[in-house]
């Protein structure tokens, strides 16, 4: 009696099913599965081919196909039994060989490319910036809700800033443990899903927030019936509202498409989770966010030359000090405002074609990566930075500054100031 045969292990079932009959997937399923093997031994000069995908061959080349298929068949089983490559031969036509040799060693580099290598320097950088970042900006919201004077715009655009901040502060700790290599596969998820985009969505509400503010100086100097309306505070909680609901139509899609599902393996990065469509967003996004990070750099740029300019006037003036401290504060601004952002964003759109695959080549896309983690440290920083803005923005922020960390010298300085003070206006009502 005959006995029915033993199907083949399920490697060499699924290669037969994709490559029959010849609408072919071989090389994305050998990529997948067996990256890094090669497909011929090195001493056979010959090479292996595959048809193109949904390409008939001719006639003539249909006894080389099948041949193809049974060594494919031979490979996978042999990839699958851990047998030696040496034992398996190849005879296949050397006139079809050059076309998807080539093909294949692409596909083959693509699946070997692993960029999120060597992270572990950079977060010992984001352990410090959460740090000091978390610290301002506890003490910043401690200030903002101790003091008793009426909220003006200003204000209100630098606790949006602070809201901003503190998204930041939660992701940054998820980010290092990835970064690390300790997370397990579910938080990976989560990272690349909800904390990464926690990430873009501070830097980019840090840079419209910031346009809000320079360009608030700038109307100030100006002292103009017709912007009064617009320095108003019920303005300027309307105007963040708009922000917000903005910024989160762009980012929150992002966090809600469906991923695939995929393996585990240590080189999978946040692109390799998403869809056709997640892809696609996730390009589209880039390009919004960059036309946002180059719209309010110039009104960050040009609302800082007027007040510069308009100081300048007055350097002749009795409070030259003043003026001059003032200048040094805002260059001072504008210039961490350029080395946080503008490196990243040079970075960010070709970093962005290779995760697409636009650009192929391994060594750069490994070059870009890095880039893009250099120039995001530089970004994350200015969550150490904001506090200093706020020192210099805010008054009752610099009031509550000097009274924590004021010697006792100049504490006592302070209160014979003010009791001189309050005496002289008494005997004024008097």
């Amino acid at each position: 009696m005959l006995r029915r045969p033993q199907r083949p292990p399920r490697q060499c079932y699924l290669a037969a099913v994709t490559l029959y009959p010849w609408r072919l997937r071989f090389q994305q399923y050998f990529r997948a599965q067996f990256a890094g093997l090669p497909l011929c031994p090195a001493e056979d000069k010959r090479g292996c081919t595959v048809p193109q995908h949904g390409k008939i061959p001719p006639a003539q080349d249909r006894r080389q196909a099948q041949q193809l298929r049974r060594h494919c068949l031979l490979l996978t089983y042999a990839a699958h039994t851990q047998t030696s490559f040496n034992s398996v031969t190849f005879v296949i036509s050397p006139s079809s060989k050059t076309n998807l040799h080539k093909k294949f060693t692409m596909s083959s580099n693509v699946s070997q490319c692993h960029v999120g290598k060597e992270m572990e320097p950079f977060t010992y950088f984001y352990y410090l910036i959460f740090l000091m970042g978390f610290i301002g900006s506890c003490f910043a919201l401690w200030a903002f809700t101790q003091k008793d004077q009426k909220q003006k715009c200003m204000s209100i655009y630098l606790i949006n800033l602070l809201t901003a901040d503190f998204l930041l502060t939660l992701a940054l700790p998820v980010k290092i443990i990835v970064d690390l290599g300790v997370a397990s596969w579910k938080l990976r998820i989560f990272h690349c899903q909800v904390t990464a985009c926690f990430i873009y969505l501070n830097m980019y509400l840090s840079i419209i927030f910031l346009g809000f503010v320079s360009m608030d100086r700038c109307l100030q100097l100006t002292h103009s019936s017709k912007v009064y309306r617009i320095q108003g505070p019920g303005f300027a909680k309307m105007l963040s509202a708009v922000v917000w609901t903005m910024v989160l139509l762009i980012t929150v899609p992002n966090m809600a498409i469906p991923i695939k599902t995929i393996e585990e393996r240590p080189g999978a990065g946040c692109i390799d989770f998403k869809t056709k469509f997640g892809r696609d967003w996730h390009v589209f996004t880039n390009f919004i966010c960059t036309a946002i990070f180059l719209n309010f750099s110039a009104v960050i740029l040009i609302s800082n030359f007027l007040v510069v300019r308009q100081l300048y006037r007055n350097k002749y003036s009795e409070s030259y000090a003043n003026v001059k401290k003032t200048l040094i504060n805002i260059l001072l601004v504008t210039a961490g405002y350029l080395l946080c952002f503008v490196p990243y964003h040079i970075v960010r759109i070709p970093y962005t074609l290779s995760q697409t695959d636009t650009i192929t080549s391994c060594s750069l896309k490994q070059a870009l990566f890095k880039a893009k983690e250099s120039t995001l440290l530089f970004a994350v920083s200015n969550l150490c930075f904001d506090p200093i803005l706020y020192y210099h923005l805010s008054k009752s922020f610099r009031l509550k500054f000097t009274e924590t960390f004021a010697a006792p010298k100049e504490a006592t300085v302070l209160t014979d100031k003010e009791v001189q003070h309050r005496s002289e206006q008494q005997l004024q009502t008097y």
